[in-house]
């Protein structure tokens, strides 16, 4: 920044009046512009910058000195159940933030943690949603030291006299006679319906990378959510011959849950339940 100049002097007296008021009152304005600042005819304004603003997990690269590519993610968060795996019934808080880890490291680790990429493939880069879980059982009756669900259906006879025409038994004249048999009482007991509820919490998240296009396959406790994918080619650069080469879908907080399961109330049942997926088939991949 140029040196200010000296407070002006000499000349005629009211030439150096003028000039002098002007010099103090720049001097006290402070109207040359300073970073932040702008002057204007209407007074100061705050000079106005675009920043670019980088949602929650927003993508970035790294090449290394070995050409090796690298992505890092953004920190973001993900909203889910929490739990500490006491409860008996609802989770203990419905939403909760949780940061998702590379590894073992957390996105926000003063040294961004990433994920090293496969050159001359496609590398799928899933969220990785690890589930806790609490069984209840569920019903309002109490059950065998337990609750289950009533059953008000049941089935209750009464002394019945029955009338039969011509019945035949024993011998002698009165084989044929017709005659009345009572039917005793049939009742069958309150019945039950035990059935355990399985309420999901998250325990962890973590992004993962493979160079297989079949999602991995999930279990009652894991969740694959498919965050984005990039093709390169030999040299670690992005490959557009066929494609976008690169796809995100990821942009801002992540609000997720995991449904309850509902499961036989038995100790022994004769399959194992939840009953686990299968492998998943026929899925279309967004741009690939």
């Amino acid at each position: 920044m140029a040196n200010k100049p000296e407070r002006p002097s000499g000349g005629w007296k009211i030439h150096e009046k003028q000039l002098q008021d002007l010099y103090d009152w720049i001097n006290r304005e402070r109207l040359v512009d300073a970073p932040g600042l702008q002057e204007t005819p209407f007074g100061k304004r705050i000079t106005k910058h675009d920043f670019k603003f980088k949602p929650q997990f927003s993508p970035f690269f790294n090449k290394t000195d070995s050409y090796t590519l690298q992505l890092g993610i953004k920190t973001g968060y993900v909203y889910a159940p929490h739990d500490s795996g006491s409860s008996t019934h609802l989770q203990m808080l419905h939403r909760f933030p949780v940061e998702p880890k590379i590894g073992s490291t957390l996105l926000s680790a003063s040294t961004s943690p990433v994920l090293t990429l496969e050159p001359s493939a496609t590398n799928h880069i899933f969220l990785k949603l690890t589930w806790g879980v609490f069984i209840s059982a569920i019903g309002g009756w109490s059950h065998e030291s337990s609750h289950a669900f009533k059953v008000d259906d049941q089935v209750t006879g009464t002394n019945y006299t029955g009338y039969e025409d011509d019945h035949t038994h024993g011998s002698g004249e009165s084989a044929g006679d017709s005659h009345r048999h009572t039917i005793p009482a049939l009742t069958v007991g309150t019945g039950y319906l035990k059935v355990n509820k399985r309420t999901y919490y998250l325990t962890g998240a973590e992004f993962i990378t493979q160079t297989s296009a079949t999602p991995p396959t999930e279990t009652a406790t894991v969740t694959n959510m498919l965050a984005g994918w990039i093709k390169l080619d030999a040299n670690g650069e992005v490959d557009t011959a066929s494609n976008d080469g690169f796809r995100w879908f990821l942009e801002g907080a992540i609000h997720t849950e995991k449904a309850p399961d509902y499961v036989t109330g038995e100790t022994s049942p004769s399959r194992t339940e939840p009953v686990a997926p299968i492998a998943s088939t026929g899925e279309s991949i967004p741009g690939a």
